[in-house]
């Protein structure tokens, strides 16, 4: 009796050998942030409410020792909520979307959390009403469409945390291992006061200097610019910059090697 016993644990063992002996499998958890590049022009009115609209994850996401849970280029999906062209009185159009899941390595699909609505900036009425005393006409005229470029980055969120069987080999270059990368925001200061002029000058420093990195400038928690190079100047124009106030910066930048670092935040206002 006690043989059997001990044969069927042993055959017990042996089934669940293959399950008991693997480690688990690993995770990407709710909550991650994505980057995503639009691959097509969209525009109020004319890219259509239902449609389907494509995304490509602009970095590999990855794991401490440097598995690709989700690599560059993986497509993401999204939709078209709604679209509504501009109208007449000065009325602006307005192109909602939300982001909806990516493709990892291993083909699973993993479910993003992303809701983004434009909206162009309507006509002033006192405008309106001025242009009426002028010609009936002015009556016609129209508000801004909403228009997002290709490439356009928005960050996206993992919705449920999701297991990933089979990550992709690592790309970090074993032999620069031992090598320290850092990466700073030498302009503006912590605490400076930046004013609201035609153009402000943002300053990231790495070490070492590698032309072939990315660089990506985070305002707010907001993916703003990716720039390729060893930055040492990144400018923005009046078109670009945000309400004045507080406003936090950090830069991430990507190696050649395929390391990641990220600068200290810098705090600053903007007036």
């Amino acid at each position: 009796m006690k043989v059997l016993r001990v044969v069927s644990l042993l055959v017990c063992l042996l089934v669940a050998w293959p399950v008991l002996g693997k480690p688990p499998a690993p995770e990407i958890q709710e909550g991650h942030p994505i980057v995503l590049l639009t691959e097509e022009f969209m525009k109020s009115g004319e890219t259509p409410t239902g449609s389907t609209v494509r995304f490509r994850v602009d970095r590999d996401v990855i794991l401490p020792d440097g598995r690709i849970l989700i690599p560059a280029n993986a497509q993401a999906i999204g939709e078209i909520l709604k679209s509504e062209p501009h109208g007449l009185f000065g009325q602006a159009g307005e192109l909602n979307f939300a982001i909806r899941s990516v493709t990892a390595a291993d083909g699973t699909p993993v479910p993003l959390r992303a809701v983004k609505n434009a909206e162009g900036d309507s006509i002033m009425a006192p405008v309106i009403v001025g242009a009426v005393l002028v010609t009936p006409l002015a009556l016609l005229f129209n508000g801004p469409n909403v228009e997002i470029p290709a490439h356009t980055a928005f960050t996206a969120f993992v919705d449920k945390t999701t297991p990933i069987t089979k990550p992709l080999p690592s790309r970090l270059n074993k032999a620069s291992l031992g090598i320290t990368r850092t990466v700073a925001i030498t302009d503006p200061k912590e605490g400076a006061l930046v004013e609201k002029t035609d153009k402000v000058v943002f300053s990231v420093n790495t070490v070492p200097v590698d032309d072939n990195a990315y660089v990506r400038l985070y305002l707010d928690d907001k993916v703003i610019k990716i720039q390729k190079g060893s930055f040492s100047r990144i400018e923005w124009t009046r078109s670009d910059l945000v309400d004045d106030g507080s406003h936090r910066l950090e830069a991430e930048v990507t190696f050649e090697s395929g390391h990641v670092v990220k600068s200290p935040p810098v705090r600053f206002t903007l007036e």
